[in-house]
């Protein structure tokens, strides 16, 4: 039999590039979704958020900050 992954939270290494984070932040919130972080400026030029879904997977939406 297979093991099962670990209990927890899960991170994929992609992360889409939309438009405006700070729409995006604002529909998800009126959703109910978690907004685990953001958005920041990161040191290699990108406007990120960070939010859970309901499979408690961590999606990171970025923008082009340059």
């Amino acid at each position: 039999s297979e093991a099962l992954p670990a209990a927890g939270p899960r991170l994929s290494s992609e992360a889409p590039i939309v438009s405006s984070p700070a729409v995006l932040v604002a529909d998800l919130q009126q959703r109910g979704t978690t907004i685990v972080e953001g958005p920041v400026l990161r040191s290699y030029r990108m406007r990120e958020i960070t939010v859970r879904d309901c499979h408690e997977f961590l999606l990171v939406f970025g923008e082009d900050a340059t």
